[in-house]
């Protein structure tokens, strides 16, 4: 087996998760905002990680530039206001510290960002408004997630034509499935996939949409 094809049998099936999940979201029409903002950042980190690395070059995790990587440099293609500024930061890290931060660590979005996934507003994604006097910046959770799925083609298109990055590719997959923390990890999310799955059509990740509070 090439090295582009054990890469992409190694992309497909984590893939395969990520399509599914975000096939059965919109199949179910769920409204709820966060099931699609975990979604998308999952994905960019991961393919962040493919080209970036999973760690620094001093071991530590990089989630936050792989992730800043990858929303400037590829969903900037489907839209290229995520390669532009806002309130004097790079959106790219406007989303990573107030969007994704804000979910994964304190549970709701932060600093001047306000998400609703009607799809009246839709158009209104990536601009911002005021309110006395402070800039709000707006994104509709669906068109996230739409734009990260466009993202991950164009990316995928251009890494296996590529086989200097298909080798890098490689290396940092190979590394990511040899950590003993992400070893771990994969047992206990093939445990939850087993779980999950045996009692939902929905895969992992998208099981809580039920719970998931609408934000406004």
């Amino acid at each position: 087996m090439t090295d582009q094809e054990r890469l992409k049998d190694f992309v497909e099936k984590v893939l395969t998760y990520f399509n599914n999940d975000f096939a059965e979201l919109k199949r179910q029409n769920v409204t709820a905002s966060f099931p699609y903002i975990f979604h998308a950042f999952a994905g960019i980190d991961f393919l962040g990680g493919l080209a970036c690395g999973f760690k620094d070059k001093d071991g530590k995790r990089n989630s936050g530039d792989r992730s800043r990587w990858f929303i400037s440099t590829w969903m900037s293609k489907a839209d290229a206001r995520y390669n532009k500024s806002h309130s004097g930061r790079n959106v790219a890290d406007y989303l990573y510290t107030f969007l994704r931060s804000g979910l994964f660590h304190a549970a709701c979005v932060e600093g001047s960002i306000k998400v609703q996934t009607s799809e009246d507003l839709k158009s209104h994604h990536l601009g911002y408004s005021f309110d006395d006097g402070k800039s709000i910046m707006f994104i509709h959770p669906i068109q996230f997630a739409e734009h990260f799925h466009r993202a991950a083609d164009l990316f995928l298109e251009d890494l296996y034509k590529d086989n200097n990055k298909v080798t890098t590719a490689v290396v940092h997959s190979q590394k990511y499935k040899e950590d003993t923390t992400t070893k771990e990890k994969m047992y206990n999310l093939e445990y939850l996939f087993q779980e999950l799955t045996s009692n939902s059509p929905l895969v992992a990740g998208t099981r809580a949409t039920s719970s998931a509070q609408k934000i406004s």
